[in-house]
């Protein structure tokens, strides 16, 4: 969950440099790919391995730090292990794989809820043993059936400028309700002095990030430049999300290092910003892997109640991601002694595509 992002705008800038490039017709074929995996199945089978097999699809729909995925799940009898795939880990980003454990708290709560639905009560916690989340369940008529599982199909980050109009009250009160959770407090910041500060530590962090050979090389590495590269790959952070054109991969991969500037991403940060209604960052008691993944829960349970609402959301993480700032942020946020883990911006306006996901079969452990 990092900010995916100036890769969209890198699309737009190569295009422009290069004006004779054709732009590919397959948006159509993307949004065929896009529906398929996002469709909707009923789970109201007899046949348990299905049913299984379905909730674990509804899980990978999760958010994830550039959409990399980086989880497998195996099936037991009563309890689904979602452990971290440290082969797809975002080493520049996320050093100390918070954002790896957070997208697999993520995972988790859509597994909560799409069980839910079904009339099964579950229990999360994370192993340290094992390395992993586990996710128990048990058939109970006390399972709290509510409107998030439906949601899991409208969830997604929607990361262009929103309306700048302000939330109902009711809306806020049901957004700080879904983010807050046992260890994890969500901060919401409205005001606009709230938002100019937020501003200034977001254009901090990008300067520093894209000043980072490293983090410029894995984010070019994680941009799917066009529709049949995303489509290939089903992972990573494709153009076609916000509308870009294609162009061919090797002359964005070739390129994309003299197009990426930290002033120019900061730029555009802060006009989103100011286009939110809001911010929301989330604070946690602790910072260890068990944190993480209570994070990931409660920011994935905020994405779907703002989903259920037809709000939008998408990350802002540069103060995070940069360690060096993440004192003065929690000072400035009054919470010097605790760890914000993830800050996100919300609001309304148009929802941008979906993105894509691996075939299930690429995450399911046999035993």
């Amino acid at each position: 969950m990092s900010t995916q992002r100036s890769f969209m705008q890198s699309s737009s800038a190569v295009a422009a440099a290069a004006p004779w490039l054709p732009v590919s017709a397959s948006s159509q074929r993307y949004q065929a790919a896009a529906d398929a995996i996002w469709r909707r199945n009923s789970t109201a089978t007899s046949n348990v391995a299905a049913q299984r097999r379905e909730w674990v699809r509804l899980a990978t729909l999760a958010a994830s730090s550039h959409n990399s995925q980086p989880w497998k799940f195996r099936v037991l009898a009563d309890t689904i292990v979602i452990a971290p795939d440290y082969a797809r880990r975002c080493k520049a980003v996320d050093p100390d794989d918070s954002h790896l454990f957070r997208s697999l708290g993520c995972a988790a709560e859509n597994l909560v809820h799409a069980a839910a639905a079904d009339g099964f009560a579950t229990q999360v916690r994370f192993d340290a043993a094992q390395d992993a989340v586990l996710v128990a369940f048990e058939r109970s008529a006390a399972a709290q059936r509510d409107n998030l599982a439906a949601a899991i199909f409208e969830r997604r980050c929607t990361r262009t400028p929103y309306d700048a109009k302000p939330i109902t009250e009711p809306m806020q009160a049901a957004l700080l309700t879904a983010a807050s959770m046992a260890g994890v407090t969500p901060l919401f910041l409205e005001s606009a002095p709230q938002k100019e500060a937020m501003i200034e530590y977001v254009r901090q962090g990008n300067i520093a990030q894209f000043e980072d050979p490293g983090f410029v090389n894995e984010l070019r590495d994680w941009v799917r430049f066009n529709e049949a590269d995303a489509i290939a790959a089903g992972d990573g952070l494709a153009g076609a999300v916000s509308g870009q054109p294609s162009i061919p991969g090797w002359l964005g991969r070739f390129l994309f290092r003299f197009i990426a500037s930290g002033l120019k991403q900061a730029d555009i940060d802060a006009k989103a910003i100011r286009s939110s209604a809001g911010i929301v960052a989330f604070v946690a008691e602790r910072d260890d892997k068990a944190a993480w993944v209570a994070v990931g829960r409660a920011y994935e349970r905020f994405a779907l109640q703002a989903a259920a609402l037809d709000i939008r959301n998408a990350f802002i993480n540069q103060p995070v991601e940069v360690r060096s700032l993440r004192p003065q942020l929690q000072a400035w946020l009054g919470v010097p002694q605790q760890h914000v883990q993830l800050i996100v911006r919300y609001g309304t306006g148009p929802a941008s595509p979906h993105s894509l996901r691996r075939p299930l079969d690429a995450v399911l452990v046999e035993d």
